[in-house]
């Protein structure tokens, strides 16, 4: 999966951090994002200021429970995530079918 990528580490607690994010935003035409709900905003590091760097930017946010709702703000990556979504059922269901 990681064939011919390149990849850094950006720490957003410090002001560069964000900085070579905003210029990386600049660059390009999608974001895919996995932290729970809300985080880049805490990081100074919302749609406002991702548009103000890249009016184009796509921003697609990757949750296990949604950006809305009682489960929002829950980490929902992984096994919670299959467990949640039924996920878990249907591969125990379809190894019991196939025996």
């Amino acid at each position: 999966m990681g064939r011919n990528k390149k990849s850094i580490t950006l720490d957003f607690q410090y002001e560069e951090g964000k900085q070579l994010f905003l210029e990386l935003v600049a660059k390009s035409d999608v974001i895919i994002e996995n932290f729970r709900t809300g985080t880049l905003e805490k990081w100074g590091l919302g749609m406002d200021v991702l548009r103000q760097a890249n009016p184009d930017i796509i921003v697609t946010y990757v949750t296990g429970y949604g950006q809305t709702g009682p489960y929002a703000k829950l980490a929902g990556l992984g096994t919670p995530l299959q467990a949640f979504s039924g996920m878990t059922y249907i591969c125990k269901a379809m190894q019991i079918a196939h025996r």
